[in-house]
């Protein structure tokens, strides 16, 4: 989990889940073998899907199951409404 006060838009949320993907998905040298890391995240933004710590974090892992389902190296972000549904950032 990475709590952020400064994004509270989708864009920007978006921008840089693609980019911790992105750097964590490089591949890497251990003990002379390749290594790939491979990420996925969800995401969810005060207020707009959640106004308490457990409904941001219910949405949020809501679009990580998503972005799982999705394949590899994706992100989610929640989308409002109840019940809770998914939208690709």
């Amino acid at each position: 989990m990475i709590g952020l006060w400064e994004i509270s838009h989708a864009d920007a949320a978006a921008k840089l889940a693609s980019k911790i993907i992105q750097a964590v998905s490089q591949p890497y040298r251990i003990q002379d073998r390749s290594v790939s890391v491979t990420a996925s995240a969800g995401v969810g933004i005060y207020p707009q899907h959640g106004e308490d710590v457990e409904t941001l974090l219910k949405r949020a892992d809501l679009a990580l199951y998503e972005a799982k389902h999705s394949g590899k190296n994706d992100y989610r972000i929640a989308a409002r409404g109840d019940p809770p549904a998914m939208a690709r950032g």
